[in-house]
């Protein structure tokens, strides 16, 4: 999980969104309670939050992802607009923006109604995940100095975090992993070995370019991003490959220091 920056609400919500809430308030008063609207009748007004334009918009807040587990959605399932507060509860917020994320249909359903107001738990919006949680052996676990170690065990139990495709997707980027790492390893294993300035050089580049690549792994648009930066900022040989690089930097005619993200 990663941090997400909301864009601008789409112009179909920005414009509509004040009357849907009025007539699903209204709804609400008329028959007593959310879930005594006839299914018919709720299905008409709260369904506007299926707009396309407005899935859309959802999608490309995460590129495509789902915002609590990571997994591209199109290729698992399809997606669905998630409300954070859910909107059986604080049906008041069924078309507020800033309560709407893209969830893949797993961690939709494992999320159900979790009251997220009394329960809270990690909002990729408002907080940043990644100091919540650690992947130590692909097994997401609450970081050990995580802002709210209660909310971080929640927000993995409430969406299924530990679930078993998600093992199987980290490990196998885990393997692409270290075949990476032992080409960065072997790649400044040979540069200290060279004695030429040029050959140095030379390797000094690849080094960078692999440490590039790497770090492409971990972009906002890759799968398990999240699971990614945590293995590059924690990796020994890659920290090494960074400092070798930050070192020759003017030597590689670098604008600025390597950084991870």
């Amino acid at each position: 999980m990663i941090k997400v920056k909301r864009p601008a609400m789409p112009d179909i919500l920005k414009e509509s969104h004040p009357d849907w809430t009025k007539t699903l308030v209204d709804l609400v008063n008329e028959y007593g309670r959310y879930d005594k609207i006839p299914k018919d009748e709720k299905k008409q007004i709260v369904n506007q939050y299926q707009h396309n334009d407005i899935k859309e918009a959802v999608k490309k807040m995460f590129h495509g992802k789902c915002v609590f587990c990571e997994e591209h959605i199109e290729t698992v399932t399809y997606t669905h607009i998630e409300h954070f507060h859910p909107k059986s509860i604080y049906y008041e917020e069924t078309f507020e923006w800033e309560n709407l994320f893209p969830a893949c249909s797993k961690c939709n359903i494992s999320k159900g109604k979790h009251d997220t107001k009394k329960e809270p738990i990690v909002n990729p919006e408002k907080d940043d995940p990644e100091k919540y949680f650690i992947y130590p052996l692909v097994r997401i676990q609450s970081a050990p100095e995580s802002p709210d170690s209660e909310k971080s065990q929640r927000t993995i139990e409430v969406c299924d975090l530990k679930r078993l495709s998600l093992y199987r997707a980290m490990a196998t980027i885990l393997n692409q992993f270290y075949e990476n790492e032992r080409t960065l390893e072997e790649k400044m294993n040979d540069c200290n070995n060279l004695t030429q300035k040029a050959a140095k050089i030379k390797r000094l580049h690849r080094i960078h370019e692999t440490l590039e690549s790497m770090k492409a792994t971990s972009a906002n648009t890759e799968s398990h991003a999240g699971f990614l930066r945590y293995l590059l900022r924690t990796n020994e040989v890659v920290k090494n490959a960074i400092q070798l690089i930050n070192k020759h930097k003017n030597e590689l005619a670098l604008c600025s220091d390597f950084e991870l993200y």
